[in-house]
């Protein structure tokens, strides 16, 4: 049996779409640019020990955060 690995990519603006689709009220929508794990291996480690995607002199956001009720 092989191993499968799926995975469901959606663009931010579908994530949202579909909170307001099911009736929710958006109270935060975050952006993070540094991260504990880096299961994939491709973020390079800061030297606090953080993940991140550097850009020019700045990092782009790698995680989104939402709270919607």
């Amino acid at each position: 049996m092989l191993d499968a690995d799926v995975k469901y990519p959606h663009s931010l603006g579908e994530i949202v779409t579909a909170v307001l689709d099911a009736g929710l009220t958006i109270r935060r929508l975050g952006e993070h640019i540094a991260t504990e794990l880096d299961p994939r291996n491709i973020l390079p480690q800061d030297q606090d020990g953080l993940y991140r995607l550097p850009f020019g002199d700045s990092h782009l956001p790698i995680l989104y955060s939402i709270r919607a009720v």
